[in-house]
């Protein structure tokens, strides 16, 4: 009884065809990836190396610009106050 009060416009106990519309593909199995050698992996950990020994230098070198340019704007970087 409740039930043809909460939904008294849909219809019961009918069947829908399912229509497909094409757009789903078919994926294909891909080969699974292998491991690395020995020698692949330490030349692997000395790119990264070599990457992160990189990106420090390049930090270091903006942040020493970016200093250089905010000494010569001001001549102080802060200053303390004690009340």
């Amino acid at each position: 009884m409740s039930n043809d009060l909460i939904f008294p416009i849909l219809p019961r106990n009918t069947k829908v065809p399912v229509v497909e519309e094409g757009n789903v593909k078919k994926v294909a199995r891909t080969k699974k990836t292998e491991s690395l050698n020995q020698d692949e992996k330490e030349q692997h950990e000395d790119i990264r190396q070599i990457d992160i020994v990189e990106q420090l230098s390049k930090h270091h070198q903006e942040k020493q610009s970016k200093d250089n340019e905010d000494q010569d704007e001001d001549g102080l970087k802060h200053i303390d106050i004690d009340v």
